[in-house]
């Protein structure tokens, strides 16, 4: 058994990421990709499923932010091996989801199998703030319902060729969950108002 350092790599997303991230930052929000390096790879999860790279080497659409070391993992080269195959099996291929099963959640599952400890909880702020707002937990029964349309996807941008590779690549139950109207409630309408005058 050897000590090995478990290291989180923080990335912004550059242009949307940089504007996004300007407007929430106030908020302690920011919108993040993530991966856990550990023995000399940096694991990480996109749509295609859990993938390991060298560190802090991702396209130039990302911008390295800043590297956290979150602990220590003690065990051998074939437990990290096992480790990382138990995620492989829930974090499978086609399952990604910016709210319910994204980078950010895969990098604090791997965080809390080696090192005992999650990522800071700033890192996935917005996906669970999308996931309140998206739920039906926030309606209550017998309050008025306000119909809120999505605009309409642009044709010319496909999965396969978009950069955003994390961002695009969706499952088909995202996509049919995107062509469903949504509905808020008052008391969401109100939340939701409340935050546009405070940013």
């Amino acid at each position: 058994m050897s000590e090995r350092q478990v290291t989180l790599h923080i990335y912004e997303f550059v242009d949307v990421g940089d504007r996004l991230n300007s407007v929430l930052g106030s908020l302690n929000v920011g919108v993040y990709h993530t991966g856990v390096e550990v023995s000399g790879f940096e694991y990480s999860f996109n749509d295609k499923g859990v993938f390991r790279s060298r560190p802090r080497r991702l396209g130039p659409e990302c911008r390295h932010k800043e590297s956290l070391v979150l602990g220590t993992f003690v065990g051998s080269a074939n437990e990290l091996t096992g480790a990382v195959n138990e995620l492989r099996a829930e974090f499978r291929p086609g399952t990604y989801s910016l709210v319910q099963r994204n980078c950010n959640h895969f990098s604090d599952a791997l965080a809390r199998k080696l090192a005992g400890v999650g990522v800071p909880a700033h890192i996935n702020r917005a996906a669970a703030l999308a996931g309140v707002f998206s739920s039906k937990a926030f309606q209550v029964e017998g309050e008025e319902q306000l119909s809120v349309e999505k605009p309409p996807s642009s044709s010319s941008s496909s999965s396969s060729s978009s950069s955003w590779w994390w961002f695009s690549s969706e499952t088909a139950a995202d996509q049919q969950q995107k062509t469903k109207r949504k509905e808020l409630t008052l008391k969401q309408r109100e939340l939701l108002a409340k935050m546009r005058t405070t940013s």
